[in-house]
């Protein structure tokens, strides 16, 4: 009997750890109103947008990493790597979907060497790759949630460059967003 009492109060333990811990990010989702939570003296407070803040700077960081891999091919790309990336827009089209348009930014003599560029969007997209053969190298689509699109640069000299772009569904219409 005093085991079964252990393993449920260590249970209990664990969920409520994992309460503690998981409530702050999914709370807000759920209640939109809610900011904050007191138990006791014990207050958890939101803070808005935090997940996707999370998201984007894990992007940056494995845009960082291809770029740091790139500057090492610095003699075949003959560009700032830091001046290849992905942007995008996007458009509410109604309250559950948006209008994605993402397409590589990048100078005009490196564009020029670019063959291909393939898109990979979310594994639950029915068609989840797109290769794009000429300028301006882009991607339209609808979408309904946010998401990072990955993108792999093929150059006419074999070179291959890599970077992603987490699309965040609170990007401006006509704006474009900060880069990642």
């Amino acid at each position: 009997m005093s085991k079964l009492f252990f393993y449920r109060s260590f249970d209990w333990i664990t969920v409520t750890l994992f309460l503690i811990i998981w409530i702050p990010f999914v709370l807000p989702f759920v209640l939109p109103s809610v900011s904050s939570l007191k138990f006791g003296d014990f207050e958890l407070k939101f803070i808005e947008g935090s997940v996707q803040q999370v998201q984007e700077a894990v992007t940056a960081l494995a845009n960082q990493t291809e770029i740091e891999r790139d500057e090492n091919k610095k003699s075949d790309i003959k560009v700032d790597p830091y001046e290849v990336r992905l942007k995008y827009t996007s458009q509410r089209l109604d309250a559950r979907y948006s209008r994605v348009r993402v397409w590589l930014d990048a100078p005009k003599d490196f564009i020029e060497q670019v063959d291909s560029v393939v898109f990979e969007r979310h594994p639950t997209f029915k068609n989840r790759f797109k290769t794009v053969r000429t300028p301006p190298f882009e991607d339209r689509f609808k979408a309904w949630g946010e998401f990072t699109i990955r993108a792999e640069i093929k150059l006419k000299n074999g070179v291959i460059l890599r970077r992603q772009r987490y699309l965040a569904s609170e990007n401006p219409e006509s704006e474009i967003a900060e880069d990642a």
